[in-house]
Formats: structure tokens, C-alpha cells, sequence
């Protein structure tokens, strides 16, 4: 669908302040963040299919797969956009918002004749790892009746490791392929608990250790048995962690415990068991996992 009449122009996107932190990180950036908006594959909801192949062929200026996967990941970063590279699906976040001239708060009308063309757009959309995120973030600004929930996120941070790690073993021939040490890969910045929480820490320590045989003093209890595997990369880890948040962190503090409260019980759980995490990453795992809980209430059945 053509954005036609919903189209509309982002003036303030040179002076604002999600315009200026775009334009930090460089050229590259700033073009492509003007492309997904305006882009031909752009819709009024800002969440399509785009694949790279036509980015490349479109946006030649950027010249080439490897530093368009670099501007897409420091959108990522700065929460403006997240692309899939499994579906190669994109979502502008508050795309759908402006595009649609709605204040942060603000609710479409029910009877506004856009909205038809909104819910038409979700639904018809294909499977992809934002239409669960999409939901929660406009469920209620856009009246959205129902969700999706589509395929784990295969984020460009990983397409560019890969790329970068092709590039190094062709810079060096002789090197043996296992011989690369990964021993602290998974080092992130771990945020310390406050001293408040550590009581809520017990908890869900204790939660988690209800299986298993031996004391088990002193030692961590092992990640759910039934969760995906870990990963290096923290945005590798979402499905873990929101498995985790799901079967030790809302059990002991329920699904309308403050977000800080969560946020907090999360890290330090993920730290405990040596699960890389960044906040960005924690963040997406709470969305996720409250909407599979209000889901699985909804339909009264699993998540």
C-alpha cells in the first residue's frame, strides 16, 4: 500500500533529538534512516518486508550489504529501527505514530477511516519477529483487537560478526580454523543489583533451584531445561531470557511488578547464571514475555 494521503513530512527529524543521534553516527545512518521512511517498500505502519538485495540495488550510495548492515545496526541501537535478517522484515518503531500525526498518548479514533488500512496492514503482514513487539507497543494507541506472534529475531549484529570474522580469516590463511579463543566472548557490562533488591534476588534464586539433586551451595542453578541455548551475542539470548523471566521472574513477582523491579530481577539472574544480556536486549525479553503471559490468559492455554 502507497502511503499516499498518511505520508507525511518528518521536519523536525534535523533538529530533533532521535534526528541528531542518527546523524552522529554518521552518513550512513542518516541516509538509510530517510530510506526505511521513505523508502518504496515503506507502509504507513512503518513494519514491511524489505530485503537487502533491494536495499543495496536502491540505496547503491551506501555502497554495499556490509555497511548497510552496519547503519541498520546502529538504528537498532539507537531504537529507531531493528531489522530481521531471517525474514528480512524491518520495523521503524514510532513510525506508525507519526505517520499517522498521533501524540505519544493519543488514540486514533475509532471511526477514523485509516484504521481499516492499519489493521489490514498487520494482519496481512508475513510472519516475522515484530509482530508481538508491534502489538505491545500499539495495542492500545492504535486499537489494535489482537495479536501475532512470529519468528525469533535473527538480529545484524550476527551478520556482522561473521562478515567481520570472513574478513579476518582471509587476512589470515595459515591460521587454524579452531584455534581462535573465545574465553571471555561473553563478557558484557553486568549491572550490580541495588541493595534493595537483594532480597528479591533470593527469591527468584531460590525459585529457580527447586530442581536438581545435592545442596547446592554455592552454586548457581542451572537455565530451565526446556530453553533455547545461549549465546555470545545478547540479542542471540532473547528467547532465553524471556523463557527465564516466564518460568523464574514472574512466578515470584508477578506480571504487574514494576518494570524496574523486573528489569532488575532479570540482570542479576542472567548474570548469575552467565547469560550475556545488554538492556536493550532485557528490555525486549520483558515486552515479550508480558505479552505471552496476557496471551496465554486470553486463550487460556500455553504461551
Amino acid at each position: 500500500m502507497s502511503l499516499g494521503l498518511y505520508r507525511i513530512v518528518w521536519s523536525r527529524f534535523w533538529t530533533g533529538p532521535t534526528g541528531r543521534a542518527i546523524q552522529q553516527k554518521g552518513k550512513d545512518a542518516t541516509i538509510l534512516s530517510r530510506y526505511l521512511v521513505y523508502g518504496p517498500h515503506a507502509n504507513s505502519i512503518g513494519l514491511y518486508e524489505l530485503p537487502l538485495g533491494d536495499v543495496e540495488h536502491e540505496c547503491f550510495v551506501l555502497g554495499g550489504r556490509l555497511p548497510i548492515l552496519r547503519a541498520l545496526h546502529d538504528l537498532h541501537v539507537l531504537e529507531f529501527a531493528t531489522y530481521d535478517m531471517g525474514t528480512e522484515h524491518v520495523w521503524v518503531r514510532e513510525m506508525a505514530r507519526i505517520q499517522h500525526q498521533l501524540q505519544l498518548n493519543e488514540l486514533i479514533a475509532a471511526n477514523d477511516r485509516r484504521h481499516h488500512a492499519i489493521l489490514k496492514q498487520y494482519r496481512n503482514a508475513r510472519p516475522n519477529p515484530f509482530l508481538g513487539p508491534f502489538f505491545e507497543r500499539y495495542t492500545e494507541q492504535l486499537r489494535l483487537p489482537e495479536g501475532r506472534i512470529g519468528p525469533p529475531l535473527r538480529p545484524v549484529s550476527k551478520a556482522i560478526a561473521d562478515a567481520d570474522a570472513r574478513a579476518l580469516q582471509a587476512t589470515r590463511p595459515q591460521a587454524p580454523c579452531g584455534n581462535v579463543e573465545n574465553s571471555d566472548s561473553r563478557s558484557s557490562p553486568l549491572e550490580a543489583p541495588s541493595k534493595g533488591f537483594r532480597q528479591v534476588q533470593k527469591q527468584v534464586q531460590k525459585a529457580g533451584s527447586g530442581s536438581g539433586s545435592g545442596s547446592g551451595t554455592g552454586k548457581a542453578a542451572a537455565a530451565p531445561r526446556d530453553t533455547p541455548p545461549e549465546h555470545d551475542d545478547p540479542d542471540r539470548n532473547i528467547e532465553v531470557i524471556t523463557s527465564l523471566i516466564l518460568k523464574e521472574i514472574f512466578p515470584v513477582l508477578g506480571t504487574s511488578a514494576e518494570y524496574a523491579e523486573v528489569s532488575d530481577a532479570t540482570k542479576s539472574r542472567c548474570a548469575t547464571l552467565g547469560i550475556a544480556y545488554d538492556g536493550a536486549v532485557v528490555r525486549k525479553a520483558i515486552e515479550s514475555a508480558l505479552f505471552r503471559a496476557r496471551l496465554k490468559r486470553a486463550v487460556g492455554g500455553s504461551a
